[in-house]
């Protein structure tokens, strides 16, 4: 059996759940793209939902075909471009504040088990987290975390807007492993994606949890080792695999 020598999370449906205030974050970006465009030319909510919707699909045909993830630079980028709007570097730059700290203003929701947790198992493991970003970079994601005052737990981050590279691409795994000075197959990560998470672990011969609370999708066909129903099942499942 494999020896996990140290613990990686992934950040949305894992740590967080997303579906917590996301209507709220979606509704802001809207809004505050709304209030900015409507200086250069009238647009309706339609035609400015569409190309926000637009810039979503293009975010994730880009995440699963290119191993990376646009920031929120590069989508209200898509969004002007598919609007055929240009807009001065001012308000380009307050909508890129905007759509970055929506997150802050309209947060997600830690599960609140790792309040415990986590001081727990940083006393046993080394921790990280390998986050998939989108609107907001890791900086803000960092910022969120402190203020859940759950930051101190782990001691490395991959972010994809910071190495330039998303999962399931071996380098975000292979960063941690560095960093912590074991291999590859002595990294143990949890989240809820069969396909960035538990398949990305697994084809550098990790040890994969699904993290399945939040997010049902993948439970069927997972080739996760365990699958998680909440956080309180995790310590008698990680105790199978010491």
């Amino acid at each position: 059996m494999k020896q996990i020598k140290a613990i990686s999370f992934d950040f949305w449906e894992t740590l967080v759940s997303g579906k917590h205030n996301a209507v709220g974050r979606v509704e802001h970006r809207l809004n505050k793209l709304n209030e900015i465009l409507s200086k250069y030319r009238n647009f309706t909510i339609e035609e400015i939902k569409n190309a926000y919707d637009e810039s979503s699909n293009i975010f994730t045909k880009v995440w699963i075909n290119d191993y990376k993830t646009l920031c929120a630079e590069e989508s209200i980028k898509i969004i002007l471009e598919l609007l055929e709007l240009d807009i001065s570097q001012k308000h380009f730059d307050e909508l890129v504040y905007e759509f970055e700290y929506s997150l802050l203003d309209f947060p997600p929701k830690l599960f609140s088990e790792l309040v415990d947790l986590l001081p727990k198992l940083k006393e046993r493991f080394p921790l990280a987290i390998i986050c998939d970003t989108g609107y907001s970079s890791g900086k803000v994601l960092r910022e969120f975390l402190e203020r859940e005052k759950v930051l101190s737990n782990f001691s490395t981050f991959v972010f994809s807007n910071e190495v330039l590279s998303s999962k399931p691409n071996a380098k975000n795994y292979e960063i941690v492993c560095e960093s912590f000075g074991i291999q590859t197959n002595e990294l143990l990560h949890i989240g809820d994606n069969q396909r960035s998470d538990i398949a990305g672990i697994q084809n550098v011969g990790g040890t994969g949890f699904l993290f399945a609370e939040t997010n049902r999708k993948w439970v069927e066909g997972t080739t996760a080792e365990v699958i998680l129903n909440s956080w309180n099942e995790f310590e008698s499942a990680l105790e199978k695999y010491l």
